[in-house]
């Protein structure tokens, strides 16, 4: 139950946005923290700093994705007002290489497979996201390196950027009910083969 707190806590700011703060609180029950998933910020290699994003055209995925929310909080957070549009990732890749758009945000764990096979021909870049003020108690701390981006990242070169827990969390059934139940023998079958999860 504490880990559910402390996820509201940190996702406070979103799940109030959304109206779920007290629905979370009283429907979801823990599982266990999976992994973290990075922001990744596409921009054109003439924004230098993320604050240059000021009145750009920059896309932030569909109305109700993860990197919809999470861009719009950052943006808040760090006071910047850019021109935030909506198209699908694919698309926002063309719209950036064509010219309509200055940046792309997309939340996911690294290294994305859209983002490692862009064609950047040394037009674009990653911007690193400062990690300070009340990001720094919302978001975690991450990095990309040549390792993750090659065609991004020149060798020993290290972008920051801030990154989003994932958790794995069911819905609150009652005890002894059945999807209590079933819930309970996933949860067994989980954690007794997790090794095998972490092969290749």
């Amino acid at each position: 139950e504490g880990v559910i707190y402390d996820f509201i806590d940190r996702h406070r700011d979103g799940l109030k946005a959304e109206g779920l703060q007290e629905q979370a609180l009283s429907r979801l029950r823990y599982i266990t923290r999976l992994y973290n998933e990075e922001i990744h910020v596409l921009a054109s290699r003439e924004i230098g700093d993320i604050r240059q994003l000021e009145g750009q055209k920059v896309n932030i995925d569909k109305a109700g994705s993860g990197t919809n929310l999470t861009a719009r909080l950052i943006f808040e957070k760090l006071g910047i007002k850019p021109e935030l549009t909506t198209y699908d990732q694919a698309s926002s890749y063309e719209r950036l290489r064509s010219g309509e758009l200055k940046a792309a945000i997309y939340v996911a764990g690294r290294p994305v497979r859209a983002i490692s096979e862009f064609q950047a021909e040394g037009r674009f870049h990653l911007l690193p996201i400062p990690f300070e003020g009340e990001i720094a108690e919302a978001y975690f701390p991450a990095k990309f390196t040549r390792a993750d981006y090659p065609r991004l990242l020149a060798e020993g070169e290290e972008v920051h950027t801030l990154a989003v827990g994932s958790i794995l969390a069911v819905f609150n059934w009652p005890e002894r009910s059945d999807r209590y139940k079933r819930v309970e023998r996933f949860v067994n079958a989980f954690f007794s083969r997790f090794e095998e999860f972490l092969q290749p």
